[in-house]
């Protein structure tokens, strides 16, 4: 019995502390297990929000499996190539984003690449589910179990203002540009202005000494080309405003300006020229008339490069539009304008050269096409009559074969004498010389208004825009102006103390100041103020008020 009692105690107390030891081993392992579940909500909580962050992150993220099927794509990604959502492109094949140049770029240089050392990066093309061009920096990492990381970032905006920089830049690059070309065609212009003056008063000096007609002639050409030239040089003025439409006389513009180019002909060679013995109008900007007439004749003589060749002009006056009489069967030609319905001005221009295939007249308007070797030319002539045709009306029509020469026919529609209108009767010239006027102002585009004026009351003008070169020549030639016409405000010598020191040289010299600016005090040694822009109406009453109306 006794036994049998010390045996049931002995198992008594292994089954105790059995028992704790199974309450400790339960206890610790309920610890751990509390402890693996809280790390497992903190993993879950971090999961959730790097989950959320690539969700809404900037940049596109995808996982593709080892079949290349999307199991993963945040919405940035998907949104890049137009879809909704990521979810729209779960299970499907990455390929379908892209076309089949990109995916012949990833076999051949991508995927070796990504095998090879785990990664690559680069720009790629792709293309939306629209079909819109989708431009990405794109970065493949392999993951362990053979899948794809795909992180992309659109770059369609950055090459836009990558353009749009590129696009600023280079307008920046051309304004500056642009500066110095207006700073440097200002300085031009004002210095030529200078030089042509000088010379343009010189020779109407000279021309009063000379009675006999064959100087006299050579120095109106020598005043026409000053005045061309002052005129192409006001165009270079950034306020240039091109001049209105003036009636010109053919029978007298043509054969003068053919006066002016025939210095050029060869010794051997020969030019006439037929206009027919009444005046025939037309309306025409002059500048850009003989700057055309210039180029059409100038361009005839440098292709007449034999010896003995005839360069033939003739103006004449149809009732309507005919067929031009071709003294040679064309193999080119060239037709640009329309005929002129009611009756034309018609000038021809024929010359014995080495004429023009056909290739070559079809590109004989553009500007900068020439057929001249020299390096000098820049083919921009017959622009000049292009323009004209276009601003004038009528046509242009080129005849010309190789070796045989070329025609010109250039229709203008004629006016009458008496179609002249009313805003341009002013500007026409006169006949007889009323007296020399001296004129004076840096605004080109004022001394230009000036000179036409003047020149339509019969003028003889001397200008210019530097007031110390106007000073000196009146010193020169102090009884050669009857009047003074000077601006008031400029630069080294205003028009005020103009005013004065002429008086100082001739105290009887009339002075007229041309300003804007004419509120303040007058000096009395102006004796009359015209404001700008002048009118032809203005000036005649200050002229009849000063007795120098002619």
């Amino acid at each position: 019995m006794p036994d049998s009692a010390h045996l049931l105690k002995l198992r008594l107390e292994r089954e105790i502390a059995a028992r704790k030891s199974a309450e400790n081993l339960l206890e610790r392992k309920s610890n751990e297990l509390d402890a693996s579940h809280h790390e497992l909500l903190a993993q879950i909580a971090q999961v959730t929000r790097l989950s959320a962050a690539i969700d809404s992150a900037g940049e596109g993220i995808a996982i593709a499996d080892t079949d290349g099927i999307f199991t993963y794509m945040n919405n940035a990604h998907a949104q890049m190539f137009g879809f909704a959502c990521g979810k729209d492109l779960i299970g499907q094949s990455w390929t379908r984003l892209y076309d089949s140049e990109a995916l012949t770029r990833f076999d051949r240089d991508v995927m070796p690449q990504v095998a090879r050392e785990g990664r690559w990066s680069g720009e790629m093309t792709g293309r939306g589910g629209d079909g819109a061009i989708v431009f990405q920096d794109l970065a493949l990492t392999q993951l362990r179990d053979g899948g794809i990381l795909c992180c992309t970032r659109d770059t369609g905006l950055r090459r836009i203002r990558e353009k749009e920089t590129a696009d600023l830049r280079r307008r920046v690059i051309e304004a500056d540009r642009a500066a110095a070309l207006d700073q440097l065609v200002e300085t031009v212009t004002h210095d030529f202005s200078n030089f042509l003056g000088a010379i343009d008063a010189s020779m109407t000096l000279l021309a009063k000494q000379y009675d006999q007609s064959e100087p006299r002639k050579l120095m109106m050409s020598v005043f026409d080309a000053l005045h061309q030239a002052r005129s192409v040089l006001n165009q270079l003025h950034p306020g240039y405003t091109a001049p209105a439409e003036q009636i010109c006389d053919l029978t007298d513009l043509v054969p003068r300006l053919c006066d002016l180019m025939a210095p050029l002909l060869d010794i051997t060679q020969t030019a006439y020229c037929k206009v027919p013995d009444t005046p025939l109008f037309v309306l025409a900007e002059p500048t850009l008339f003989a700057r055309s007439m210039t180029n059409m004749f100038k361009n005839a003589i440098e292709a007449m490069t034999g010896t003995g060749c005839v360069l033939r002009i003739e103006v004449e006056m149809l009732p309507g539009y005919a067929p031009p009489t071709l003294p040679f069967a064309p193999a080119a030609r060239l037709i640009f304008g329309s005929a002129i319905d009611g009756a034309v001005a018609r000038i021809i221009i024929h010359d014995e050269g080495i004429g023009m295939d056909q290739a070559v007249l079809d590109h004989a308007l553009e500007r900068f096409v020439t057929t001249k070797s020299n390096g000098r030319r820049r083919g921009i002539g017959l622009t000049s009559v292009k323009d004209l045709v276009e601003t004038c009306g009528g046509g242009l029509a080129i005849f010309s074969t190789a070796g045989v020469g070329s025609v010109f026919v250039l229709d203008l529609p004629a006016r009458a004498n008496a179609d002249v209108p009313a805003d341009t009767a002013e500007h026409m010239i006169l006949p007889d010389t009323i007296a020399n006027v001296l004129l004076v102002d840096d605004d080109p585009i004022a001394l230009n208004r000036l000179d036409r004026l003047f020149r339509a009351r019969g003028w003889e003008v001397a200008s210019f825009s530097d007031p110390r070169e106007a000073l000196a020549f009146l010193e020169q030639a102090p009884n050669f102006i009857q009047l003074l016409v000077t601006d008031r405000s400029m630069p080294e010598i205003s028009g005020d103390e103009l005013a004065v020191r002429a008086k100082q040289i001739r105290p009887d010299l009339p002075i007229i100041l041309c300003s804007n600016a004419l509120k303040s005090a007058i000096p009395t040694e102006i004796d009359a103020t015209l404001a700008k822009p002048p009118s032809g109406e203005s000036l005649q009453a200050i002229l009849v008020r000063l007795n120098l109306a002619g």
